[in-house]
């Protein structure tokens, strides 16, 4: 949380920090220390929010107790609903995530001689998403790379950005971020970015294990801003691309970032649906055409909703906490293959409802269901 204090008197201005998850309140708060009879206390005092890309927003409050409060939270929402947020390309080794969006904050009133005083004027970088109490944008992140399956990882960057690259113990030649990649002007400095990892390292030499190391990342814990260490921890896994008992799923989870597990097919279960319509010819129904009785007639439809189990055997507590977010995300994908031109190829599905129950033992079997979208099988 920020705040600015205005330049004499008692009056206080706070707000939220340079980046903001969407999904979490958005507190802007003006108030007044004490009143002392020497400031000008207004009645009202109006909050306008834009993101530079034609969403606009205005509102008056009251002044209540020396004090007023806005929750900007569901503005930070509405101006992702255009944006198609599952956008990943794989054709480059960095491309932008458009989980983020700058928006810029005017808070302000009226004061007795009928001008306007500004009390704060800031910008703020908005992340589809939340952010939990005691959880963290940076430290030590481990997932797991399927090699022949299309994988990202989330970085908050600037230009000239370094990073690291250590493969099975041994470090090779680090990396550097593209200046002319980082577009915006962002409240923070940083932009928001996927990494292609197969564009980077290739998987071959690799043995088991991977880290990316991003020394000077944004990090995000409990309200506070600060550089810290990004890293990422990658096991390696060699599963065929062709792999007839798999299903690869892709889901955001929580804190916008893209995630990817190469779940088991543990089967399917079917529910099939029907509409019927019959009507009948009161005047004649007895009538017959060709030998075929033309008095009724009958419509009859079916659909059928295929329901996927999927489950990841003997996972370890940390990584039965990662796969637990797909069953919260509101992005959920199947990847389908590659097109003629090597462009993956996904499809939209939800996660069953249901419980997820975790054990205190140290390896625990993981499953979830998924629906995939109905589908017409007979109408007539």
């Amino acid at each position: 949380m920020r705040q600015i204090n205005a330049r004499t008197g008692w009056r206080r201005c706070q707000y939220p920090n340079t980046v903001h998850f969407s999904n979490v309140p958005a507190i802007i708060r003006v108030f007044w220390e004490k009143d002392d009879g020497t400031e000008y206390i207004p009645e009202n005092i109006t909050i306008t929010l834009s993101d530079g890309e034609g969403h606009v927003y205005s509102e008056v409050r009251a002044v209540f107790n020396l004090e007023c409060v806005f929750d900007i939270r569901r503005f930070l929402q509405t101006v992702f609903v255009d944006v198609n947020l599952d956008r990943v390309g794989h054709s480059e080794m960095w491309q932008r995530n458009y989980n983020q969006k700058k928006i810029t904050v005017l808070v302000s009133y009226t004061d007795n001689n009928n001008e306007s005083v500004v009390v704060a004027n800031f910008n703020v970088d908005a992340v589809f998403g939340n952010i939990e109490r005691g959880e963290s944008t940076g430290g030590n992140i481990r997932r797991r790379w399927f090699v022949n399956y299309p994988f990202t990882l989330d970085f908050y960057v600037k230009s000239g950005d370094m990073f690291s690259i250590v493969a099975d113990g041994v470090d090779r030649p680090g990396v550097s971020f593209p200046e002319h990649l980082v577009t915006g002007d962002y409240a923070s400095g940083f932009a928001r970015v996927l990494l292609n990892v197969d564009k980077l390292v290739d998987s071959f030499p690799v043995d088991k294990r991977l880290r990316i190391i991003q020394p000077f990342g944004y990090v995000a814990k409990n309200d506070e801003e600060s550089i810290g260490l990004v890293a990422y921890d990658l096991d390696i896994d060699r599963t065929p691309k062709d792999c007839d008992k798999g299903v690869y799923l892709r889901w955001i989870d929580n804190q916008g970032r893209f995630c990817y597990w190469l779940f088991k097919d543990l089967g399917t279960s079917d529910a099939v649906a029907g509409s019927s319509y019959v009507a009948a010819d009161l005047r004649n129904p007895l009538l017959y055409e060709g030998g075929l009785n033309v008095g009724t007639d009958v419509r009859q439809s079916f659909t059928r909703t295929k329901t996927r189990n999927l489950g990841a055997k003997a996972v370890d507590r940390d990584l039965f906490d990662f796969l637990l977010t797909v069953v919260s995300s509101p992005f959920v994908d199947v990847f389908d293959g590659y097109d003629a031109n090597g462009v993956p190829q996904w499809h939209r599905v939800n996660v069953a409802p249901g419980t997820v129950a975790k054990t205190r033992k140290s390896l625990q079997d993981f499953t979830v269901a998924i629906v995939e979208p109905s589908q017409i099988t007979q109408s007539l």
